[in-house]
């Protein structure tokens, strides 16, 4: 039986925010940070957060994250399925399958850089940093 999509390749906490990555189901990923109630820019829209600086820029904001975590977080997210982002074709093979990975694969022509799990995480801790100069 095939996981569902999408997987989260990763759940972390920095400085006391939450932070996950998400494997989509065409091997692009997407990071996010989870905003606590408590703290500035909880349930403000991404749109409006303009000075955080990720890769791709803010896409994402909504309670809703399609993984299991822990509830009343504001999650702010971007996607690494812009120009230039790869999938990763072999992430998705091993959590997905041949099919999603033969799918996934038709994408590499035009995009060459994966953008890995650690890079993902690595965008996540900065925009916690961002978020903690505000």
């Amino acid at each position: 039986m095939k996981p569902n999509w999408p997987h989260m390749e990763s759940f972390f906490y920095y400085k006391g925010y939450a932070c996950v990555v998400l494997l989509q189901r065409m091997g692009h990923r997407c990071g996010y940070v989870g905003i606590p109630a408590s703290k500035p820019h909880y349930g403000e829209s991404y749109m409006h957060l303009e000075n955080i600086e990720c890769h791709g820029g803010l896409t994402y904001s909504d309670t809703y994250m399609p993984a299991d975590v822990p509830k009343g977080l504001w999650w702010i997210g971007f996607d690494c399925a812009h120009w230039q982002d790869a999938p990763d074709v072999e992430a998705t093979r091993k959590i997905f399958g041949e099919y999603e990975a033969l799918r996934s694969e038709r994408l590499m022509d035009s995009c060459p850089v994966v953008r890995t799990q650690e890079y993902c995480e690595e965008q996540c801790r900065n925009i916690v940093d961002q978020l903690l100069k505000e």
